[in-house]
């Protein structure tokens, strides 16, 4: 009689509070999110964040009727900031190759044409993700870790270039040294490129350390440098996008990517940030004071976003606008011009302009297709140093392996900041098929990136709609046919740019050594702590490092995990009770109730192997309910029983953060059962506690959940005292148990 009249009350559409999300600690009932609602917000109970934790207000959903207006001030801003980091891109690449030296390649390659291969990695990836994407909010283009890759395949090419050019001839001097003859050229120095004075004395003792410092190349060699570089960079794009595509044909997205332990991945993006730092952006001869103001910058920026006064869009659009417009008034009010200040290197510069300039040059118009024809010419010429490419190998593997884990770290931050559940194998496929694109147009990798993707939905105020990504991407487009990109760089100070690198450093550094060290256990901070600062110095290449960091990550995988891990079992109500003694009455009730709840039990260390797998479980738990159970009998309370859990990994944290918003999604109350103290400790640092009931062991967790489930059938009975439906249902069986016969 009991499920005949909860199921009647449902189907009437009696507000049973048991259909709805309840927070249990305000006893009210929370709105109803579905599953791919775009209001659920982050589960730390505060407003979504993106993936360097900051806020983007109270845009969790999507305004009922988008103004044309905010749509198209979306995209504007958006290009605002994402052109200047184009910028920040394509120094951190060219600047150091001092590649506008080449006198056979006009006009001089180098910063501006960089700023073009980065817009069409925007252009293709707008168009890519706004057709395809399950989000249409998605913002898709290059960030900073594929462009470091970027700036180690062409450090290698130069060097490679060094080590096999023609052997430069030779002059002894008095005191029996041998010196480098003055014609020779160097790269990898100053910001505008030197070559050496013909009438230099090279006995002389500063040309002679200069020569023992800095790499130099014979005229040869300079004419190869951007050619393989452009060619090295167009094949690390192919196996970028390959891997992107790979991974998500074979469904093996997450399950491959959460293989690799968070504390290697903090490592490694801690040596990033190490490396961004110390770039060589940065020139030991550079003036101390843009330095300086650089660093105030960075730094200023990186504390402002941290303490989230205002939305990321507005603060970085006044860093940008605001000292820019504030250094051009002094710059009038002293009277200096722009010929001194490119002098003294306040501006970036180039070798050469092709048009007389031959020194700290500003940029000029470029033509849009100079990029595709250098590239596509050289493959048919011997301008391509085709014994540099092997030298590029393993940082093509590790520049595919970390962007395709920055790609999976962008969709899962994504994830939370947009509150949207994103299909990982489709996104990965969409990318790979832009980069894939991308690269031959000779363009950058394009994947989502979550700042993007936060910004567009904090001013469009909606999600569902492509108009601003398609309207970034036309822009870029245009931007990049115009050719326009030299005359914007020559008004960005290099104090502006050298800051949104200080800025992107000191975020990596931050968030994985402050930050990390509240996350992870001694072991773990230690690999993060001694592979940038002891290790990376010492061996060659990311690549080395990123092996010793997995060997590391073994071996600490190894002491913790001692024992097999035993795989996560659900039980239903029926076999679970509490200690608790209750009368016949209430133990009849709890039966009829009893699917209404289930106990999820996980054992022994949770490690980043199998955290995935148990939350594939879950959901296909739940998923397999939707099919077979009417919603009358569905999930109600999820107990997570991890009483037996010996510790769990950083990397596997993060899975419970999706527990939490799966079962928000679906209307599941959440009851944690937990009895390690430090295993608790860190739920309630990590804020998992938040919109979840938690206690010491499973029996109280089954009590409380028995409890409730009690307090709602009262409920339910004291409806029959005013819902005449219900009545009359009652009063006819009654009536045919006395009357048998006669009804």
């Amino acid at each position: 009689m009991a499920v005949s009249i909860v199921q009647h009350d449902i189907e009437e559409g009696a507000p049973i509070i048991d259909d709805y999300p309840f927070d249990n600690h305000t006893k009210k009932i929370l709105p109803d999110i579905s599953e791919n609602s775009s209001n659920s917000s982050n589960i730390n109970g505060v407003d979504a964040f993106h993936e360097n934790g900051e806020s983007h207000g109270d845009h969790h959903g999507h305004a009922a009727n988008p103004s044309y207006k905010s749509l198209i001030a979306s995209s504007v801003v958006c290009f605002i900031i994402y052109f200047v980091f184009c910028i920040v891109f394509s120094s951190v690449v060219w600047d150091p190759l001092n590649s506008s030296l080449d006198p056979n390649i006009n006009p001089p390659f180098g910063v501006a044409q960089g700023v073009g291969i980065n817009l069409m990695g925007i252009a293709v990836g707008s168009v890519f993700f706004a057709w395809k994407s399950g989000c249409n909010a998605i913002i898709a283009g290059p960030d900073l870790l594929p462009v470091v890759f970027f700036a180690e395949a062409g450090t290698s090419v130069v060097t490679y270039l060094a080590a096999s050019s023609a052997q430069a001839l030779r002059s002894t001097c008095a005191d029996g040294a041998v010196a480098d003859d003055a014609h020779h050229r160097f790269l990898g120095g100053g910001g505008g490129g030197y070559a050496a004075d013909a009438s230099a004395d090279p006995c002389d003792l500063f040309h002679r350390h200069l020569a023992g410092d800095e790499l130099y190349l014979d005229e040869t060699s300079i004419s190869k440098v951007v050619p393989t570089t452009l060619v090295a960079m167009m094949i690390g794009n192919l196996v970028t996008a390959l891997v992107f595509y790979g991974l998500g044909k074979a469904k093996n997205t997450a399950s491959v990517i959460g293989c690799i332990p968070a504390s290697v991945v903090a490592g490694f993006l801690t040596c990033i940030g190490y490396k961004n730092l110390g770039l060589d952006y940065w020139h030991q001869n550079d003036p101390w004071l843009p330095l300086t103001l650089a660093m105030v910058y960075g730094l200023a920026l990186y504390a402002f976003k941290q303490m989230h006064i205002i939305s990321t869009d507005k603060l970085i659009l006044a860093f940008i606008f605001g000292p820019l417009i504030l250094f051009f008034i002094m710059v009038a009010a002293t009277g200096t011009s722009m010929e001194y200040l490119r002098e003294t290197d306040w501006f970036l510069t180039q070798a050469r302009d092709g048009a007389g300039c031959t020194q700290n040059c500003a940029f000029v118009f470029v033509n849009f297709w100079q990029t595709l024809q250098t590239v596509y010419g050289a493959f048919g010429s011997n301008l391509v140093a085709w014994g540099a490419v092997p030298r590029c190998i393993p940082i093509f593997i590790m520049g595919a392996v970390m962007t395709s884990l920055d790609n999976m770290l962008k969709l899962t931050s994504s994830e939370k900041a947009l509150g949207i559940d994103l299909n990982y194998n489709h996104e990965m496929k969409l990318g790979g098929k832009a980069t894939m694109i991308s690269s031959f147009l000779a363009g950058s990798p394009a994947y989502g990136q979550t700042k993007f993707n936060v910004i567009n939905l904090s001013i469009a105020g909606t999600s569902e709609s492509s108009l601003p990504t398609l309207l970034l991407g036309g822009i870029c487009l245009l931007v990049f046919l115009s050719g326009a990109a030299g005359n914007i760089i020559n008004i960005m100070p290099r104090f502006l740019l050298g800051g949104l690198c200080v800025f992107a450093g000191v975020g990596f550094l931050y968030e994985n050594l402050w930050e990390g060290r509240k996350k992870m256990n001694r072991a773990s901070f230690a690999i993060v702590w001694n592979l940038p600062k002891d290790i990376q110095p010492m061996v060659p290449g990311l690549l080395v490092v990123f092996v010793l960091g997995i060997v590391l990550s073994t071996f600490e995988f190894m002491f913790a995990f001692m024992h097999k891990a035993k795989d996560p079992s659900i039980r239903c109500g029926d076999v679970c009770c509490s200690s608790a003694v209750r009368s016949d009455k209430h133990d009849s009730q709890l039966a009829v109730m009893a699917g209404w709840f289930q106990v999820f039990k996980v054992d022994s260390f949770v490690f980043f192997g199998t955290a995935n797998t148990l939350y594939q479980q879950l959901k296909a738990h739940l998923a397999k309910q939707k099919v077979t159970l009417p919603k009358a009998e569905r999930t109600k309370y999820l107990i997570f029983d991890l009483s037996e859990v010996t510790g769990i990994d950083s990397s596997a944290r993060d899975v419970f953060y999706k527990v939490h918003r799966l079962l928000k999604s679906e209307g599941i109350n959440l009851v944690w059962a937990i009895t390690n103290p430090k295993v608790g400790e860190a739920f309630e640092d990590q804020g998992l506690y938040v919109g979840a009931i938690h206690f010491d062991s499973l029996d109280l967790a089954l009590r409380h959940v028995e409890d409730e489930l009690l307090r709602k059938a009262h409920h339910l009975s004291e409806k029959w005292l005013v819902n005449q439906t219900v009545r009359d249902i009652f009063q006819r069986q009654g009536e045919k148990k006395l009357f048998p016969g006669d009804l």
